[in-house]
């Protein structure tokens, strides 16, 4: 603003030569005001108020760090990506030569798929047999509690004492862990 108010001043007879000119009516030296003739700083007024903001340090931060991790694993993944696709491909279905049985990842069409097939995921035998313990735990459990409701409801018909009762114990409070031993006990 200071700049323009020097070139204004510079400026100012040759403008108000121009005005003569175009005007019919020519400007009096007494419409211009003193003040007007010198060169006036505005900024220095008005409250010293300085305007308190939160921080962006922590944010500015953590983008950047957003940024930096997702591009470390971004860029590598894609160039991986890129070269299975373009120089191994997809696999081809062919015929399965005569004694040779196929591994489980073999079955899989993409060499990524292939390799988290047999690096990472489970076989799907070892997931069956789990199942099948699953299955054969639970088969277990129910069978115990048949023959518990068997025993409850005989001595409830012949009106018995309850001479059969189970208290569920925690085993590690039984056995004996060595800990405690006495001279007697050895």
């Amino acid at each position: 603003m200071v700049v323009f108010s020097c070139i204004r001043q510079a400026l100012s007879p040759g403008v108000r030569g121009t005005m003569m000119a175009v005007c019919k009516k020519p400007i009096q030296l007494s419409a211009i005001r003193p003040w007007q003739l010198y060169a006036v700083r505005y900024s220095s007024g008005g409250k010293r108020n300085m305007v308190i903001v939160p921080s962006r340090f922590m944010w500015d931060n953590f983008k950047n760090d957003l940024h930096f991790f997702v591009l470390l694993g971004v860029i590598p993944l894609g160039l991986l990506i890129l070269y299975c696709n373009i120089f191994i491909g997809k696999a081809q279905l062919a015929d399965i030569p005569e004694g040779y049985e196929p591994k489980n990842w073999e079955y899989y069409k993409h060499p990524i798929e292939r390799w988290f097939a047999r690096y990472v995921y489970e076989t799907p035998q070892k997931s069956y047999e789990k199942y099948m313990h699953v299955l054969h735990v639970e088969n277990e459990k129910a069978k115990w509690r048949l023959l518990e409701r068997r025993a409850k409801n005989v001595m409830r018909e012949k009106q018995d004492y309850k001479g059969w009762y189970y208290i569920p114990v925690d085993k590690k409070s039984i056995l004996n862990t060595g800990l405690n031993d006495t001279p007697f006990d050895k």
